[in-house]
């Protein structure tokens, strides 16, 4: 079944690179930002019962390999945990590509990490910690306008709100301000996503 969800959710990729990407919006700069589905897409993730995955496009004109990163909220600050690398092929440079991510709403385990560019597709799938508490309650924010690409400086894109009392009220910040003022963030969990594109290459 993961084999198949796979290979539907890089279809879908390919789909949405090949047919939403024109020559102008290529030449742009770099800017990363929330990507839709379209109907089709999302008719073809109903048939096969499939959990529609959190997209993100980006494109870059520069740097030679990124990183996705995930920090838990640990007393007041972010502590890095799972983080996945690959190399930017600068021949191929400026680069249109997508990012997914699927994750457990009850835990907000990573569950899946996708990168589907023109030139190929890599895929990352975090085995989550079967330790991990569930949480009653929980809240989701995303990045929600383009955002400029700056090298060696992550981007917050997505962040998981974890509560163990589901009729306490908090306050769900969006990715860039939690990233930046952890300290204000009151859940009983937080989880942040966030890529950086680098200008060194992997070691």
């Amino acid at each position: 079944m993961k084999k198949l969800l796979l290979s539907l959710l890089s279809i879908l990729m390919l789909i949405s690179l090949f047919s939403g990407c024109t020559p102008q919006q290529e030449k742009v700069g770099n800017y990363l930002e929330k990507a839709e589905l379209t109907e089709e897409e999302i008719n073809i993730l109903k048939l096969a019962e499939a959990q529609e995955p959190l997209l993100f496009d980006f494109t870059v004109n520069t740097g030679k390999s990124f990183t996705i990163q995930t920090f838990e909220l640990q007393d007041g600050q972010w502590v890095a945990s799972q983080g996945y690398s690959s190399s930017i092929n600068q021949d191929n440079l400026p680069i249109d590509g997508r990012i997914a991510i699927r994750q457990d709403e009850k835990t907000g385990a990573l569950l899946l990490i996708a990168v589907q560019s023109k030139t190929g597709f890599t895929h990352s799938a975090p085995m989550p910690d079967e330790s991990v508490p569930e949480y009653s309650a929980h809240s989701t924010t995303s990045l929600s306008s383009r955002t400029e690409i700056q090298i060696n400086k992550p981007i917050a894109f997505h962040v998981y709100y974890g509560y163990s009392d589901s009729q306490t009220s908090h306050t769900a910040y969006f990715p860039d301000y939690a990233l930046e003022h952890p300290e204000e963030i009151d859940s009983d969990y937080a989880q942040i996503v966030a890529i950086t594109f680098s200008d060194k290459p992997l070691s």
